[in-house]
């Protein structure tokens, strides 16, 4: 039986080795910590819960899909906005 502590920790395993930042991975962790909380409410159980989100390789590839496809939205910066706020405009512009 998969217990919730052992399949977050092999979504955790299975991102890391994707590629995700340690900071992604434990607001995706989080994230799902909260599923479980959340299907616990309505007693179900681990395996009830497993089943439902599929292996934790299945979840890691479909999370990555989702990162992929929805990239960070890109800014529209102006000539007032640089001089307005210097200081948080220029070091994003080398990011």
């Amino acid at each position: 039986m998969v217990t919730k502590d052992k399949y977050l920790q092999s979504l955790k395993k299975e991102l890391l080795a994707f590629g995700l930042s340690p900071k992604r991975i434990s607001v995706i962790i989080s994230d799902y910590e909260d599923y479980f909380e959340s299907a616990y409410d309505n007693f179900e159980k681990d395996t009830d819960i497993v089943n439902n989100l599929g292996s934790a390789q299945k979840l890691a590839k479909r999370i990555l899909s989702e990162q992929i496809e929805s990239p960070m939205p890109h800014i529209q910066i102006n000539a007032s906005m640089l001089i307005k706020y210097p200081k948080t405009i220029l070091p994003t512009l080398f990011y």
